[in-house]
């Protein structure tokens, strides 16, 4: 008597959210076995127990003769399913039955559940009970399919290569099989050996096709099939017009998606809607994407998650923080229950829009939180520079049963860098290594970053050696680790090691290096890597900013001077960083003379820039300069705290006008130490002695300022100035 062995267990995968709609169903009693010398009655009864199961393939021409359609299996749990099947059919095996409609709806079964164990079984029992014809040709189609579905490519490949004759829907299979496993090139390789084979295209072909070239960015090759699908007469199948929008706007072409949006008649298909509605979040233009949402509402088309969601992803920071709320009122207004994936988005729009409160409201209103719940409400916190937050929720989702997976841990990672917190560091480490995730290539670049913010430059060594597979971030980050923590020499060696071994270097990687050599003040250094950038023509506005800056640090101004000349469109920080390096040098007049022309281009100062031109100011002593700078700040708008006010105060202070001085400190309410500090400096440089030790004194009556080092040496430079010997002890 020839059995299948049972099925294993395997797991379901319907989404949790949909599965509380697929209640169990009582199993079957167990029944007598059928004989051998079964009658026909008991065969026709063995194939109707397998048709109550999943409805046969429906034989209505063209598209659904399709071998690869999936019957709908909307009542019957998988694992059900696969059990009943599995015992119909060795039972029918056992007559001595080759069951061909019953092999391929099981197959179908399987590739709808992920069941690689199982579909195996079935593969098995078809090379041994179905000779080669158009029923093998039928049956190796769909485990093809199967295989593809179970993330099985090669399998599909071998099974593929081995069949003597092929279809449309063979081929059908494979390509989808590549697609959708991660390999996109080699289903346009395939697609074009389909094409070369003499096969026309169908319908499926081209939608495979170009998911594809959205994977790859491929424009051409995509735009090419558009004019296929054309030809061949399918542009108005709404699947087809579908893939053709989002390979568009995976491509960067929103004009072509939109101009294909706008000729379409007919929009009934909510896929449509979000393909477009996608294609303009992904490519940060929420305000459109949000137009074309509001005139989907108009329509009164039932939308779906993946149209919320996608709309929600619109919402990119703050300025959408209002639009994200009516989107989040709009969903409460159509359900009651909140969807997973949509509160997920939720959480992460309120956390692009800094609105943590609102994220955690959602977070802890959701009932059935998965790991993306748990990883969104992580990533936000860290987003908004909540640290000891984020690490709370690490340890509350270990608490409540969910295992952090590679994005929490991750977070954790990083959350203990910022913080600076090299024992939590090492527990986090410690984690990632019982997980066995310590080698992973993103864990492994998180934890050099983290060790590099904890300044432990030999664990952060320990980390990057880790490593299996560096890639560029790797190095990126070991280089900026060593050269943050002034361990310039061994930046320099490792960027040498990088040039050696021929990897490509990027912008972030130069800034690292660039930064090492200011700290060792090596204009030597510091010129061949601008050699070098000249050589690989990289013209990104950081880098030429940190190279202006770079210059700086050596005390070479002319060259810092010449390099700022050839930055073709400056930005603030470009002015900013040239004025202060004037500053720094002692070249007020000429720092001046920058700001001047940076007014006169149009480049709104920000409170560095005003900073910086105070201190010139200050060095100069001319009290008209500081009085314009002082009124252009009113002007704009800046608050007169923190260090524009200390600025100030000292301005005046070197200037002359004391009463200005403590005009502008009295205007503060809340006053730092480094106010305190600067009122009393001034005081001393008037020889005002006496009132900079009541100004000590009234400032130690705050309870939560603590004088620094600069406040005692303002205090002693004040009683020196004022012969207050007594006072000075």
């Amino acid at each position: 008597m020839v059995s299948l062995s049972p099925p294993v267990p395997f797991k379901s995968s319907i989404s949790p959210i949909l599965s509380a709609q697929f209640s169990p169903k009582p199993k079957p009693k167990p029944q007598n076995s059928i004989s051998s010398s079964s009658s026909s009655s008991s065969y026709i009864r063995m194939r109707g127990a397998l048709r109550s199961l999943v409805p046969p393939v429906s034989k209505t021409p063209l598209l659904s003769q399709n071998p690869l359609s999936i019957s709908p299996l909307r009542e019957i749990p998988f694992r059900d399913t696969l059990a009943e099947a599995f015992k119909s059919l060795s039972k029918l095996i056992s007559d001595g039955l080759r069951p061909v409609d019953e092999y391929s709806q099981i197959l179908e079964i399987c590739a709808s559940s992920k069941a690689l164990a199982q579909g195996q079984q079935i593969h098995a029992h078809v090379i041994k009970s179905v000779p080669d014809g158009d029923s093998s040709v039928f049956l190796n189609t769909k485990v093809v399919f199967m295989y593809g579905k179970c993330g099985r490519a090669r399998c599909a490949e071998k099974v593929f290569a081995g069949m003597p004759q092929r279809t449309i829907f063979s081929w059908n299979a494979i390509i989808g099989a590549y697609t959708s496993n991660g390999d996109p090139l080699g289903s346009l390789q395939l697609y074009s050996k389909m094409r070369e084979s003499g096969f026309s295209p169908d319908p499926c072909t081209f939608a495979s096709a170009l998911k594809a070239c959205s994977a790859l960015k491929d424009l051409r090759s995509g735009t090419e099939i558009h004019g296929l699908v054309i030809k061949f007469g399918y542009a108005s199948v709404v699947f087809v017009v579908n893939s053709l929008v989002t390979m568009y706007a995976k491509c960067d072409d929103l004009d072509g998606a939109r101009r294909l949006f706008d000729s379409m008649k007919d929009k009934e298909d909510i896929v449509t809607w979000n393909s477009i509605i996608s294609g303009y979040s992904a490519s940060g233009k929420g305000l459109e994407a949000l137009d074309i949402f509001r005139n989907l509402r108009k329509t009164g088309l039932e939308m779906n998650t993946y149209t919320t969601v996608a709309a929600l992803q619109a919402c990119e920071d703050s300025k959408f923080q209002k639009l994200g709320s009516e989107i989040h009122a709009f969903v409460l207004k159509s359900s009651s229950d909140l969807d997973v994936y949509v509160a997920n988005a939720l959480i992460s729009m309120y956390a692009r829009c800094s609105r943590m409160s609102e994220a955690l409201c959602v977070f802890n209103k959701l009932e059935d939180r998965d790991n993306i719940s748990w990883n969104s409400v992580l990533s936000g916190s860290l987003q908004n520079g909540l640290y000891d937050e984020a690490l709370q929720l690490f340890h509350d989702m270990q608490e409540v049963g969910h295992e952090p997976d590679l994005v929490s841990i991750v977070n954790v990672i990083s959350a203990c860098g910022r913080i600076g917190n090299l024992l939590l560091g090492k527990e986090a480490h410690a984690y990632a290594i019982r997980r066995g995730l310590d080698c992973d290539l993103l864990v492994g670049n998180t934890l050099t970053d983290m060790y590099a913010k904890c300044s432990s430059e030999k664990y952060m060594g320990r980390a990057f050696v880790r490593i299996p597979v560096k890639d560029k971030i790797s190095w990126t980050t070991i280089i900026a680790g060593f050269a943050q923590n002034s361990c310039y020499r061994d930046a320099i060696n490792i960027f040498r090691e990088v040039l050696t071994c021929g990897m490509e270097v990027d912008e972030l990687m130069i800034g690292s290096i660039l930064l090492a050599c200011s700290g060792l003040k090596s204009m030597n250094y510091v010129k061949e890597v601008h050699g070098f950038i000249l050589k690989k023509v990289m013209i990104d506005l950081v880098l030429q900013n940190t190279l202006v800056d770079s210059y700086g640090e050596c005390r070479n101004v002319n060259y810092a001077a010449r390099t700022f000349r050839l930055i073709r469109e400056k930005d603030t920080v470009s002015w900013t960083g040239m004025i202060s390096l004037y500053v720094q040098n002692e070249f007020p007049n000429e720092a001046f003379s920058v700001f001047l022309e940076m007014m006169e281009e149009g480049v709104d100062a920000d409170s560095i820039t005003l900073i910086s031109i105070l201190s010139a100011a200050a060095a100069l002593s001319v009290m008209k300069k500081g009085k314009e700078i002082h009124g252009y700040l009113i002007r704009k708008g800046f608050t007169l705290e923190g260090p524009i006010a200390s600025s100030l105060v000292d301005m005046y202070g070197r200037c002359g006008d004391l009463k200005s001085s403590y005009r502008v400190f009295s205007s503060v309410k809340s006053k730092d130490v480094i106010l305190w500090t600067s009122i009393i400096t001034a005081n001393g440089m008037h020889g005002r002695g006496l009132a900079a030790v009541e100004l000590f004194r009234e400032m130690e009556n705050e309870s939560t300022l603590t004088p620094d080092e600069i406040t005692f040496l303002s205090m002693l430079y004040a009683c020196s100035h004022s012969g207050l010997i007594d006072e000075d002890e």
